[in-house]
């Protein structure tokens, strides 16, 4: 639904599934308790007002925030509450320029009054008087303004500075140049010439904006914090929405240190993790307790993952110290790990989903056949560099099944279709090219070839006993699932008709086959085969998977 399609007060009730008089009762009998005010602390010292919505108040703003967003589409040079966009790829925009004017409005959404709100939905939505009122009165403070908080309040602020962002870029453009961007107030300008001197001019040291500019800013509502006002250039420290850009996206190394010290404070004091979560409770980090200062910090090292990127060895670096610290601190156990680009970054893209029905098999010629009578179940698959993708027999054993038994002809070459990170659904053709029974193990050579530059390394080392491993694959994959990571133990190396196999802690669930089970080091230390929900879980050893070791095995053995 649009808010464009709501005409009544019924039909606000309706679409936001309650009824009329429920919406009346909320309107005209609890608008004096709709919000709690707090304040919490700025970087400069200062403190910012949030106002908390009630229990009742937020969820019909969150529903109603969803019909905002659905109804309007924001200027491409809005990048703050916008899905799809953020800091990075506002910073990104003006990523190695000249010179950068940063411009910060005062008082951003206070200064937005319940009138102006009322004026947007009567005047761009088109609604009647009636609706405009009873939105308005859903999303704004009752002492007449838009209140930091409240989840519908950075959509409304992005309908409303639509033709701001038009006017500035049209500026922008007119004046030479110049690159534009908005991340809710804090506004950029970029060029790698010189700044014209009607958009900005230095004046014995001043910072002076162009009267054209100021005029803009005025007429849509909003007024510049002077104080906030930065000229760079860069031969400066260049600065966009706490990103440093003036070779590479950066952060400030005071971040960094940050999250080295509570990361040093926790590993010290194992013995006594009261101790850091004091400390940094009196630095305004909000770690009354261990676990949410660990939230905290987690969150601190995937910014720097999403501004310098999955790959880059400082966030690796940062990410490996806290995962270490969820295996050793009995109650971080339940958190999950950072994702680093070393190998679980990339395990969607690594690891396939063997499908579960009508698996197709396509010829050289690409004439294909489907075999929907056959119900096999579903698997897992990975890739490893260099040598395939490899998988369990016992997934693949129908197709191989159908070739043995001269269902199919065996000098034909045919290709499985697979799927690579179910949420991205990346298909590719692979060929059966080894198999062996004994060791419920299948190796397919993608027909694309160049996809074997990709894929995991392999541990040919024996794993230690009680050594940490994950194992990663598409249990009762449905469509949309993402890859499921079980953590665990190596326990022991077992045989099984004279064929190694590792008994691991982890629990291989009914599609987990052929999944790879990675250590620390993200590298593969076995392929999951046998799964008994409690006990005897086992694993294929990594060295197996070796082409020149497959050729010359005694067990019996089938090459395409």
């Amino acid at each position: 639904m649009r808010i464009q399609d709501i005409s009544t007060f019924d039909q606000i009730a309706k679409a936001l599934g309650i009824s009329t008089g429920y919406l009346r009762r909320l309107l005209f009998e609890e608008r004096d308790n709709f919000y709690t005010e707090i304040e919490i602390p700025k970087k400069n010292g200062d403190s910012r007002k949030i106002f908390v919505p009630s229990d009742e108040l937020l969820q019909l703003q969150k529903k109603l925030n969803t019909i905002l967003i659905s109804s309007f589409n924001p200027s491409s040079r809005a990048f703050g509450f916008v899905q799809g966009r953020s800091t990075v790829q506002n910073a990104s925009l003006h990523l190695k320029k000249k010179y950068i004017l940063n411009i910060d409005l005062l008082n951003f959404f206070p200064s937005i009054s319940s009138g102006r709100v009322r004026s947007m939905f009567i005047n761009y939505f088109k609604l009647s008087s009636i609706v405009a009122s009873t939105l308005t009165n859903l999303c704004c403070h009752p002492d007449g303004f838009l209140p930091q908080g409240a989840p519908t309040s950075p959509t409304i602020s992005n309908i409303l500075c639509k033709t701001l962002d038009k006017e500035l870029i049209n500026l922008a453009r007119k004046l030479g140049k110049i690159t534009y961007s908005r991340y809710a107030d804090d506004i950029t300008f970029s060029t790698n010439s010189t700044f014209s001197r009607k958009l900005v001019r230095r004046n014995n040291g001043e910072i002076c904006l162009g009267n054209e500019l100021i005029e803009i800013v005025e007429k849509n509502g909003f007024e510049i914090n002077s104080s906030k006002t930065r000229l760079q250039n860069n031969n400066q420290h260049q600065e966009v929405t706490g990103i440093k850009v003036n070779r590479k996206l950066n952060i400030d190394r005071r971040f960094i240190r940050k999250i080295r010290a509570m990361l040093f404070s926790i590993e010290s004091n194992l013995d006594d993790l009261s101790i850091p979560a004091t400390k940094f409770a009196e630095s305004d980090y909000k770690g009354d307790s261990i676990g949410r200062l660990m939230k905290v910090i987690k969150g601190m090292i995937s910014y720097v993952g999403m501004v310098r990127g999955k790959n880059d060895a400082l966030f690796i670096g940062l990410a490996k110290r806290f995962n270490k610290l969820l295996l050793v601190v009995d109650q971080f156990k339940d958190e999950k790990p950072i994702v680093i680009d070393s190998g679980l970054s990339q395990l969607p893209n690594l690891v396939c989903v063997v499908p579960q029905t009508n698996i197709q098999l396509w010829k050289k010629d690409n004439e294909m056949n489907i075999f929907s009578e056959i119900d096999y179940g579903q698997g897992t698959g990975f890739l490893i560099k260099g040598i395939g993708i490899v998988s369990n027999y016992h997934v693949f054993e129908f197709v191989i099944d159908s070739i043995k038994d001269g269902f199919l002809p065996r000098e034909t070459e045919y290709f499985v279709n697979l799927r690579f990170g179910a949420s991205q659904s990346k298909k590719i053709s692979a060929k059966i090219s080894f198999f062996s029974e004994e060791l419920d193990l299948v190796i397919l050579i993608p027909e694309d070839q160049i996809i074997l530059n990709n894929g995991f390394e392999r541990e040919l080392r024996e794993p230690e006993q009680n050594e940490t491993i994950t194992l990663l694959g598409y249990p009762d994959f449905s469509e949309g699932d993402q890859l499921k990571m079980e953590r665990g133990d190596y326990l022991r190396t077992t045989f099984s008709k004279k064929v190694e196999m590792y008994e691991i802690s982890p629990i291989i669930f009914a599609g987990n086959s052929g999944g790879p089970i990675i250590n620390k080091s993200d590298k593969v230390i076995g392929i999951a085969t046998e799964g008994r929900r409690i006990a005897l879980n086992r694993a294929i050893p990594i060295k197996y998977v070796d082409e020149e070791k497959l050729t010359t095995l005694t067990y019996t053995l089938f090459k395409f």
